[in-house]
């Protein structure tokens, strides 16, 4: 299949920056990369239950955000209130 289904948790580190997988936190931010065709499921920390996608603009008010790209891609999310 073209598109690989894959849950990703973001967690709470105490030097701020996490690393699982492709994505990285940095406070209210978190950067998820891939560099393969798929379906992704990030679970958001408990204080970033909304949160908007930086370059699409897209907002979600989710503890999960699902993403699907069709090869390497980039997306920023940024808590919002």
């Amino acid at each position: 299949a073209l598109h690989q289904e894959e849950r990703l948790a973001v967690f709470h580190g105490a030097e701020g920056i996490v690393h699982e997988g492709g994505v990285r936190r940095h406070g209210d931010v978190v950067m998820f990369h891939t560099g393969e065709a798929g379906t992704y499921t990030l679970s958001m920390p408990e204080n970033m239950q909304k949160v908007k996608e930086l370059y699409s603009g897209k907002e979600y008010d989710s503890a999960e955000v699902v993403v699907t790209t069709e090869g390497p891609d980039t997306f920023v999310f940024k808590a919002i209130k």
